[in-house]
């Protein structure tokens, strides 16, 4: 773990990523110019699902279980309907609960969102949150970089 956040998700790498995501969904964004002059391997496709919009994007989320933890590919339930499905999962000892990042639609991504993630066959509450739950020097620096960016 780091920071809260499962170690090899600190920079959002696999299993997050796979061949059926793209950057974009994934939260990559703030690596990819789509801007630049220069053209690269996936560029044009990349501008078509921005320009037609994501179907779904990797949210951070927060699960309140019992003494179960989970650890990826758990579906996510929102009223009564399959929404999503988490990435990767567990329990955090820094920030004492179990995280998960899952990929849900855009209008489910909202921090304070509530869904229901089943375990083991029952489905335990779960809400996406503000991510990451610590800032490392890294994350700092990225979101200041990212806030200068809109300004």
């Amino acid at each position: 773990m780091t920071g809260g956040v499962p170690k090899e998700h600190s920079c959002k790498q696999t299993p997050t990523m796979n061949c059926d995501t793209n950057p974009l969904e994934a939260g990559l964004d703030y690596f990819i110019k789509l801007n630049k002059p220069a053209d690269f391997i996936g560029k044009a496709a990349l501008q078509e699902i921005k320009a037609k919009g994501l179907k779904r994007k990797l949210s951070y989320i927060t699960l309140d279980t019992d003494n179960i933890d989970p650890e990826g590919n758990e579906t996510v339930w929102y009223n009564g309907k399959v929404v999503g499905n988490t990435t990767s999962g567990a329990y955090s000892y820094s920030s004492q609960q179990s995280l998960a990042f899952a990929y849900l639609p855009p209008d489910l991504c909202s921090v304070g969102q509530k869904v229901e993630v089943e375990l083991l066959g029952k489905k335990y509450p779960a809400m996406v949150i503000q991510e990451p739950l610590v800032l490392t020097e890294p994350t700092r620096t990225r979101l200041q970089k990212k806030a200068k960016g809109k300004a």
